[in-house]
Parts: C-alpha cells; structure tokens; sequence
C-alpha cells in the first residue's frame, strides 16, 4: 500500500506542475504574447514546452499504475 500512496504522489508532482506549465504555453502562443511569457519565466521556460508534454504523460502513466495497484491489491 505504500508504494501505491508514493505512486499517487509522484503521478500528482509530475503531472500539476507540467498541465499548470503546458497552458501557460498555450495560452501564450494562442495570445502572440510567448515575448511576454519569456520575458516573465525566462527562455528556459519557453524552451521547455516539449518537456511539459512527457511530464503529464508520466503522470498519467504513475496515476493509472497507482489505480492498476490499488484494484489489485483491493481484489484480494
């Protein structure tokens, strides 16, 4: 059960901070306005769009490994 509970964690860590990142940029893009963004978060920020991506995917991935987890464990 405890790695279940650290899998939740882990798929909410990766998956928040990478959603919250991703519509920023999108919103930015959408806006014209990524000067602005840059400018705000620094270049880095903006390079990382590709990266905001694979972290929801992870999370995504630890979410439904926890929930695979958690149903196993619960059958039993």
């Amino acid at each position: 059960m405890f790695f279940t509970k650290v899998g939740f964690v882990l798929a909410w860590l990766c998956f928040v901070p990478s959603a919250i990142g991703y519509a920023i940029l999108m919103v930015a893009a959408w806006t014209n306005n990524l000067a602005a963004v840059a400018e705000t978060f620094g270049d880095r920020f903006v390079a990382s769009s590709g990266s905001f991506a694979e972290g929801i995917a992870v999370g995504v991935a630890f979410g439904i490994a926890a929930e695979i987890s958690r149903s196993v464990s619960s059958s039993h």
